[in-house]
């Protein structure tokens, strides 16, 4: 660093240590806040509240991006970083309101197309984004100097917090909004606890943007991927195989607790190889290691999938069994695909993004054909999954073929 506040340097492994401790203990976390609802609300109300969740947890993996090239940018430019990240902050606030405002006006036709029993939970969503995005924009500043332990601090701060929150909000009142209340409180907390950019300099943004972009629409598409299901359940299905079908996939979404510190790491990790044949034993280290802990984590929640149910969500839901395997195949695959393309944006090669987005559109149409029952989903997802890798295949491995120089300068490789 070239200026800026004295960080104390950490080796690798001990950040590595941290951002997976965090991501394990906000996995957990956040199966408990999402499973623990269910043995609370009423399955009509349960429904609205995964629902009303699945749309927060996509928006947080939206703004995946938006925190990275806040990284790159405070480590990268920190004499001149303040006041553009003080800026995007602001407008953020102000597209907050101005989104809210517009929802006020839509909110009967929204909520009745999407099944929601009232309009609040969606009200309550649109809360939550703004909050999202600036907790973004502070832990990419975080993650920027450095302070890996503090952001794992962070997160598994707001994680802890959450779940206090909601057992207390069910001693008061017992309905999705107020459970979804709960995600919006313990994240400004813990946006407020994170320390803000100073008040330094000018900075230009326009060479990220075509970076950010494309990176922002990659994620879309995985998070839509990951969640979108559920919507769409929603229209097909009552709300009792609704709710039974948001329990499954959010236990099944456990074993993608390890896509989180292995994105944080993969495009520097990438950007960094020096020639083709460093790339290629990068990408097959990372992403082996990947896959061999995800068909772990999918084989354990298989054979403990009776008991976790019981435990978390009890008899109403024991049926929810029958699915998580097909979802969890879903979310390991569909993880060690996100993560093998950003081999591709490391180097800033985004023209995979159209064969992703083709890859979705073959799952919207996978369950628009077949959801005679909860299980085809559930296979649907899992098999457009696996089609969507094989139509990333191509790409990745010319990607690895091609001789390309670090994306990051030399100089700020640490």
């Amino acid at each position: 660093m070239s200026a800026g506040p004295s960080i104390e340097r950490r080796s690798g492994m001990q950040d590595w240590a941290a951002l997976v401790l965090s991501a394990c203990i906000v996995a957990v976390l956040g199966l408990l806040w999402t499973l623990s609802a269910g043995r609370f609300l009423p399955p009509p109300e349960y429904a609205d509240f995964t629902a009303g969740a699945s749309l927060i947890y996509f928006a947080a993996m939206a703004f995946g991006p938006l925190s990275q090239t806040i990284a790159w940018f405070a480590a990268t430019r920190e004499e001149s970083a303040g006041n553009a990240i003080r800026a995007a902050e602001r407008l953020v606030l102000m597209l907050g309101v101005a989104a809210l405002v517009v929802f006020a006006v839509v909110s009967p036709w929204v909520s009745g197309t999407l099944h929601f029993r009232s309009a609040r939970p969606l009200f309550v969503v649109l809360i939550v984004v703004p909050i999202l995005a600036i907790s973004a924009i502070r832990r990419g500043f975080v993650q920027g100097l450095e302070r890996f332990p503090l952001y794992s601090a962070s997160i598994s701060f707001e994680a802890i917090v959450r779940v206090g929150l909601l057992f207390l909000a069910f001693a008061l009142v017992r309905d999705a909004a107020s459970s979804l209340v709960t995600y919006a409180v313990a994240n400004a907390i813990a946006v407020l606890l994170l320390p803000v950019a100073p008040a330094q300099g000018d900075a230009d943004l326009r060479p990220l943007f075509r970076f950010f972009s494309l990176s922002f629409l990659a994620t879309v598409i995985y998070s839509a991927f990951l969640y979108s299901d559920i919507l769409m359940v929603k229209l097909f299905f009552d709300t009792n195989r609704a709710a039974l079908y948001g329990a499954a996939s959010f236990v099944a979404k456990g074993v993608g607790m390890l896509v989180a510190p292995f994105y944080v790491y993969a495009v520097p990790y990438f950007a960094r190889a020096a020639d083709p044949e460093e790339m290629r034993r990068r990408f097959a280290r990372l992403c082996l290691g990947f896959l061999g802990l995800e068909l772990i984590a999918v084989a354990a929640l298989y054979v403990l999938r009776g008991p976790i149910i019981a435990l978390l969500l009890g008899a109403r839901y024991t049926d929810a069994a029958e699915i998580i395997l097909p979802i969890s195949i879903a979310v390991a695959v569909g993880g060690f695909t996100f993560i093998a393309v950003q081999a591709l944006a490391a180097r800033e090669r985004f023209d995979f993004v159209p064969w992703y987005a083709a890859g979705y559109l073959v799952q919207l149409a996978a369950v628009a054909l077949w959801h005679e029952t909860l299980t085809q989903v559930a296979f649907a997802i899992a098999g457009t999954q696996l089609v969507t890798l094989m139509l990333m295949a191509p790409k990745i491995v010319r990607a690895l073929a091609r001789s390309a120089s670090p994306a990051i300068p030399a100089s700020h490789s640490h």
